[in-house]
């Protein structure tokens, strides 16, 4: 029977949920671990021991945990998943096989009929059909179930049924495999619609025109015509700014966030811009994701003047309540009309209990980044 071909840490994952579970906890989802090949299918954690256990703290280690069990857990797997990979493989030799099922048969008695000992013969020579590969219907059915992932993009039915343990060694080494970052909340499409519907009315931007109303006011008033008031033409646009938050637990929403600028983006919009920060903004915003080209926070306040959305967990992915980092945060959002800024929540909205994200809420328009909350997000700036 050919072995099943296994997620990458996947039995990891399950290590850790058996330890939570022990801790009363259910804490490590489904989410949490397809997250977490999101972030490997993109190179992340790959290059040594440590990489790949920081990337584990990110996801996977929760408040309630022992950092030093989780640590022994991570360590205690990895030296047998190694020890698996580097254990030779001594080829099997078909005849040697045969021979040790000849010595575990028992040994027949012999009959007195020669018909009865050509028919021995005959069975000897000539193998049972249970004994011939391809032949136990059963078989073949738990071998299919049990490979019902690919992660080999073109391969062939014969291919993938193949996946035994040697193809698995050559596909992990040689790379083969590529994990696509394709698990977001909101469907592409539905983020682009959304902010196409985005249309906010602005004076003072437009062409300049006659302003009736206030030169016949003037004319009433004076008795005679002396000037034409003019006014601008309100314009209606389309922009926004963004903010991103690209601390250690928003690595996993890359993918997501990407997506977002790009439909902000996108056509003639001329004052949309993408910023950056670090879990909350205190002194600086960052053009770009290395956060080496600063700009003043305070001067970013002065200046916006269009919608504002902010992504950004809000503590809740690591699930921690950080009295800082809400204080932090709260005097940022006082330089902001609440009618201006929305706030993106790339968690569900079932992990915001008792994280800071539960009190941020309080303090601006948060929604949580699916197909139904989305739109919603983009309505509050209708009666901007």
């Amino acid at each position: 029977m050919k072995e099943a071909f296994q997620l990458p840490l996947y039995q990891l994952f399950k290590r850790f949920q058996q330890y939570d579970k022990s801790l009363k906890h259910k804490a490590l989802d489904s989410w949490s671990y397809l997250r977490m090949l999101e972030v490997l299918g993109e190179g992340y954690g790959l290059l040594s021991k440590e990489d790949l256990f920081a990337l584990c703290q990110i996801f996977w280690l929760k408040p309630h945990h022992d950092r030093e069990q989780f640590r022994l857990i991570f360590d205690n797997h990895i030296t047998t998943l190694l020890a698996q990979i580097n254990a030779p493989v001594s080829p099997t030799d078909p005849q040697s096989e045969k021979e040790d099922i000849k010595k575990q048969k028992p040994k027949k008695e012999k009959e007195d009929t020669s018909t009865n000992l050509d028919q021995a013969e005959k069975d000897k020579k000539e193998p049972k059909e249970a004994d011939q590969p391809g032949t136990d219907k059963t078989t073949q059915q738990e071998d299919y179930e049990t490979v019902s992932l690919s992660f080999r993009t073109g391969t062939e039915q014969e291919q993938f049924l193949d996946t035994n343990n040697e193809n698995w060694k050559k596909d992990i080494f040689k790379k083969s495999y590529r994990l696509r970052g394709k698990y977001l909340p909101v469907h592409p499409r539905r983020i682009q619609q959304s902010m196409r519907s985005l249309r906010i009315m602005q004076s003072g931007k437009g062409k300049t025109d006659i302003d009736w109303a206030a030169t016949i006011e003037r004319i009433s008033r004076q008795g005679y015509l002396d000037t034409l008031q003019f006014k601008r033409i309100p314009i209606i646009s389309t922009d926004a700014n963004v903010l991103i938050d690209i601390g250690g637990s928003m690595i996993a929403f890359r993918q997501l966030t990407k997506e977002i600028i790009q439909a902000v983006q996108r056509g003639k919009k001329q004052q949309s811009k993408v910023f950056y920060f670090r879990n909350c903004p205190v002194k600086f915003l960052y053009k770009d994701k290395d956060l080496t080209q600063a700009i003043p926070l305070n001067d970013f306040k002065r200046k916006n003047k269009i919608p504002l959305f902010i992504i950004s967990d809000a503590g809740a992915a690591r699930g921690r309540y950080d009295k800082e980092r809400i204080k932090l945060t709260k005097k940022f959002l006082n330089g902001f009309n609440p009618s201006e800024v929305v706030w993106l929540n790339p968690m569900p909205r079932n992990r915001w209990p008792l994280s800071s994200a539960s009190y941020i809420e309080q303090m601006v328009n948060m929604f949580e980044i699916n197909n139904r909350e989305f739109g919603n997000a983009v309505r509050v700036f209708k009666d901007w």
